[in-house]
C-alpha cells in the first residue's frame, strides 16, 4: 500500500488512515488552497516530493506537517522506507522533514 500511495502521487494521513490526494479528487488545487483543505479536514499529515513547498508557502502557522521525500524514484524510495516511518512517528503538530533518499549500492 505504501508502495502504490508513495509512487504516484502526494499522500495525506488522518490518524493511521491514508489517502492519495488524487483519489480525493484534490491533486490539481495549489498547494496553499490544498492545505488548507487538508487541515479543515482533519488530516494531520502530508507526505509528497513536491520539493518547492517550503519556498512557496508559509508553513509557520500551519497545523498540518509535512514530510518531503527528496526523490521520486520508488526503486530509490523502497529501500529507504524505514527512513519514511521513522519521519511519520517522529511528526508532531505542523512540522516539516525532507528526507534525503541516496541510491544503496
Amino acid at each position: 500500500m505504501i508502495k502504490e500511495r508513495l509512487s504516484r502521487s502526494s499522500v495525506i494521513f488522518r490518524g493511521t488512515t491514508s489517502v492519495r490526494l488524487g483519489d480525493l479528487g484534490w491533486s490539481e488545487i495549489e498547494n496553499g488552497e490544498l492545505l488548507t483543505l487538508a487541515e479543515q479536514s482533519g488530516f494531520e499529515l502530508l507526505i509528497t516530493t513536491d520539493t518547492n513547498l517550503k519556498y512557496q508557502q508559509n508553513l509557520v502557522q500551519r497545523r498540518i506537517s509535512v514530510v518531503v521525500l527528496l526523490s521520486t524514484d520508488w526503486q530509490l524510495i523502497e529501500p529507504q522506507v524505514f527512513q519514511v516511518i521513522q519521519a511519520i512517528e517522529r511528526v508532531v503538530v505542523g512540522s516539516y522533514e525532507e528526507i534525503s533518499i541516496r541510491k544503496i549500492s
